[in-house]
């Protein structure tokens, strides 16, 4: 079984974490529309670093500004979730830029 890295295109690699929970599936689509569905089949790994604010994730609840689990401006995580059901939101009143890295299981 490899581990193959996907690259998206610049747009695609830098999410916007807003106010509203969406999933990192749709957030990857929206900076990145020309991504097929079928990319974000049989991911591994995913990997968020939080660029200028702080944000709070979660795949088993809704995150708020108070739920979830926090990743603070300037740090990153791996994380093994469904990027469907993986949902972020802002931490903070400004919208959060997220560098955004997942990696398909082959």
């Amino acid at each position: 079984m490899a581990f193959i890295p996907q690259t998206f295109s610049a747009a695609g690699s830098q999410i916007t974490v807003t106010d509203t929970a969406t999933s990192l599936k749709s957030l990857i689509k929206t900076a990145d529309t020309a991504l097929s569905d079928g990319l974000f089949d049989n991911v591994n790994y995913i990997i968020l670093q939080a660029e200028d604010g702080d944000i709070r994730y979660s795949s088993t609840i809704t995150p708020t500004t108070t739920v979830g689990q926090q990743l603070l401006q300037g740090q990153t995580v791996q994380l093994n979730a469904n990027p469907s059901l993986l949902k972020l939101i802002r931490d903070g009143g400004a919208n959060v830029k997220v560098n955004v890295e997942i990696a398909l299981n082959y």
